[in-house]
């Protein structure tokens, strides 16, 4: 569940820890790991204190990121191993058990100098108070109070933060050791047009702190993705070549770097003492350093904090997600000329475990639902749907090894049409994004939105070469209704699965009703053509 909706009229907070109710806290749990990149981003331009919950050993990449932010900013930072519950109960009676587990940093300047930062023992427990002065920013709106309005001087401020070391010289130190690196797993770079694929698998982990949305694993749509890369050329030509990253082999498509971060072990080491060189930092600046090499020009992954984190340095992205899936909303923020991202919108859910919920950030009569990725992950029972007709909650029925097996199976691949739809943004992408790409995507209908790609507007789009066979468009069109046709088709198969109900903008029934009427507006036109 989103922390925007995990808190009561208070915190339990240090005395010592300084905020008011005119200046927002951030908070998050530390196993929000993908967030973490735009409360940075936030707080760079937005600055306040942060509070982190769901402290362990499990988390603390986020942790050390996070901190080291506040650090560089002058903002304090207070890190509990609390849940809901703990850090939220009024009460002396409910007084946070667990003290020794907290750590506290003091800032006094704004340079990250004069910090006080340690873990707090049994000693300090009455330097807690519940307190109810501070207003609050989550990760769930992070990314609007940076992005709305956001101006080029502002968006300079954040790429700069996203590789963030404590002066130039450190930096610069680093940067050269990394070098070698980059040529080391991605080779002298001679080719343009190179697309970094992201792979993402980090859905699929189980146990105590699992990952998130699966759906959103690159699972079976590997292939295709890699496919429509490596068959999508530019108007000259020149096709684009695909290089993949993350938990994932070289195949006859395209090679892989594989897990890059494990090849920085040398790096990070030589910086062990000093807390305000961060293992994320020194990915990024990785990554960084590779793209200013040209080893690639675009980076294509399906949402995640990964594709964040590229767009918030400034290198173009396409991120992929499904439509209505929670969080969707916030990750479109980034769906700008300024930060050079297009975001893809496919409709066909993939993963077996991706279900509608009740929205839990709508009004409670607003009937709003979202599809959520595991389903049982967050309760709230759809609205529009008979109660004997939901699945049942494996966290009742299912043994944890049960779950973790249900999460650990690969989405499928794309539907057709969902493919087609990623065509389409790929090809905007680097039409907007890759010098001299050109012109290889029209739009039969005037333009609408083309920095969000979906259904809506990938059915009326064509390859620009067709634009001298207009013949040849009522064929494509047809071929295109075609196939969203089928996946209309596999969606009324999935309706039990996918726990939908009577809410019609959130059923398959809703679906065929904006398509019929889409595909009737194109109807008259190719009536003119053919």
């Amino acid at each position: 569940m989103s922390s925007s909706s995990q808190v009561r009229d208070g915190i339990w907070l240090p005395t010592a820890f300084k905020t008011n109710k005119t200046k927002f806290m951030y908070y998050l749990s530390a196993t929000h790991r993908g967030d973490m990149y735009a409360i940075r981003a936030a707080m760079t331009l937005l600055p306040g204190p942060l509070f982190i919950y769901d402290s362990s050993d499990k988390t603390q990449d986020l942790e050390t990121y996070l901190c080291w932010t506040a650090r560089n900013l002058g903002q304090d930072y207070f890190t509990v191993p609390w849940n809901y519950t703990e850090y939220s109960a009024p009460g002396a009676i409910n007084y946070p058990s667990k003290i020794a587990n907290c750590t506290l940093g003091i800032g006094n300047g704004t340079d990250g100098n004069g910090y006080k930062s340690a873990p707090l023992g049994h000693e300090y427990q009455h330097m807690l108070l519940y307190r109810k002065d501070f207003k609050l920013r989550s990760e769930a709106n992070a990314s609007r109070a940076f992005a709305t309005g956001i101006s080029d001087g502002n968006f300079k401020k954040i790429k700069e933060s996203m590789a963030l070391f404590p002066n130039p010289s450190v930096e610069a130190k680093i940067k050269a050791m990394l070098q070698p690196i980059v040529v080391t797993l991605f080779g002298n770079p001679t080719a343009q047009n190179t697309v970094l694929v992201v792979h993402r698998d980090s859905g699929a982990v189980g146990g105590a702190t699992p990952g998130a949305y699966p759906e959103l694993d690159t699972g079976h749509a590997l292939e295709q993705i890699l496919e429509v890369v490596s068959s999508t050329a530019s108007s000259s030509g020149d096709p684009l070549r695909p290089v993949m990253c993350g938990s994932v082999a070289s195949t006859g498509k395209a090679r892989s770097i594989g897990e890059y971060w494990l090849q920085l072990s040398s790096v990070r080491a030589a910086y062990n003492d000093d807390p305000n060189v961060t293992k994320r930092d020194i990915e990024a600046l990785f990554l960084l350093t590779a793209y200013e090499m040209n080893c690639f020009q675009l980076v294509v992954g399906f949402r995640s904090g990964a594709v964040d984190l590229f767009t918030l340095m400034g290198i173009p992205s396409v991120s992929i997600g499904l439509r209505y899936l929670v969080g969707e909303d916030r990750h479109d923020y980034l769906a700008q000329s300024i930060f050079q991202r297009v975001n893809v919108k496919y409709d066909l859910p993939r993963h077996k475990a991706t279900a509608w919920i009740r929205s839990k950030h709508a009004a409670p009569d607003s009937h709003v639902n979202v599809l959520y990725s595991p389903y049982w992950a967050m309760t709230g029972n759809p609205n529009g749907v008979n109660p004997n007709d939901l699945r049942p909650m494996p966290s009742k029925v299912f043994t944890q090894e049960l779950q973790d097996k249900a999460r650990a199976e690969l989405p499928g691949p794309f539907g057709g049409f969902d493919n087609w739809v990623f065509e389409v943004g790929l090809n905007i992408a680097c039409e907007k994004f890759i010098h001299g790409w050109g012109n290889t995507t029209e739009r039969i209908t005037p333009e609408a939105n083309d920095f969000i790609i979906n259904a809506a507007y990938a059915r009326y789009c064509y390859p620009a070469a067709l634009s001298k066979q207009m013949d040849k468009l009522p064929a494509h069109f047809k071929k295109l209704q075609e196939l969203e046709l089928i996946d209309l088709g596999s969606h009324q198969k999935m309706v039990v699965e996918l726990q939908e109900g009577s809410i019609q903008r959130y059923s398959v029934m809703g679906y065929k009703l904006e398509a019929d009427e889409m595909w009737g507006r194109l109807k008259p036109i190719m009536k003119e053509l053919s």
